[in-house]
């Protein structure tokens, strides 16, 4: 009985251990994985300083995120992203339902190469897998969407082999402008889309 009990608290204690192992560092396996996907997903390098998801509040914070292009497309940088802040729905997300109430993403750079504003075509795995037919990439996570966006962003920049390499940049300052009720990504583009042609966003590179 001793040799089993001794057995016993060796499980527990082993177990206790990788239990506060996870809980520390979870920020540093979540900043890995977010970093992994982002290369996997896109083809494209990221770099985060900070992550922290939270334990008592049900929130995820990053900071300092850069995104870069593909050695192909010269490797620049395509965003800067200072911070993204989520607070999510513990509620829904324990029915595999992601709502998220309040968000705050500040951007202090964007560079559009090719005049193309967004991403480019994510590269093609050995055997890309099947989509799913929701056309969701995590299938068993429902999104019921975004219901307040704060969103900053500072500046554009525009380049093109077209003109020898030379940028062209548009100051944004757009400060902490309110989207709400965001389900995909056409509603982000339709509250937004004034914005950038007030703005002079959309006209591309001379």
């Amino acid at each position: 009985m001793r040799t089993i009990f001794r057995w016993l608290f060796r499980l527990a204690a082993t177990v206790l251990l990788l239990a506060v192992a996870l809980v520390l560092g979870r920020n540093f396996i979540l900043k890995q994985v977010i970093e992994w996907q982002i290369q996997s997903r896109t083809g494209m390098d990221a770099r985060i300083g900070y992550v922290n998801l939270g334990l008592l509040t049900a929130a995820l914070r990053i900071e300092d995120a850069k995104v870069y292009y593909p050695a192909d497309l010269g490797g620049v940088k395509l965003l800067e992203i200072p911070e993204l802040y989520l607070e999510y729905d513990r509620g829904a997300l324990w029915w595999r339902h992601l709502r998220i109430p309040r968000a705050r993403l500040k951007v202090n750079e964007v560079n559009v190469i090719e005049g193309r504003f967004g991403l480019p075509p994510p590269r093609k795995p050995a055997q890309p897998p099947a989509p799913p037919a929701t056309g969701n990439p995590i299938p068993w996570l429902a999104f019921d969407g975004i219901e307040r966006l704060e969103l900053s962003l500072g500046r554009v920049k525009f380049s093109s082999p077209r003109t020898g390499g030379q940028a062209r940049e548009v100051i944004v300052d757009l400060q902490d402008l309110t989207l709400r009720n965001l389900k995909s990504p056409s509603d982000f583009t339709w509250q937004l889309l004034p914005v950038l042609l007030a703005k002079g966003l959309l006209s591309g590179p001379n």
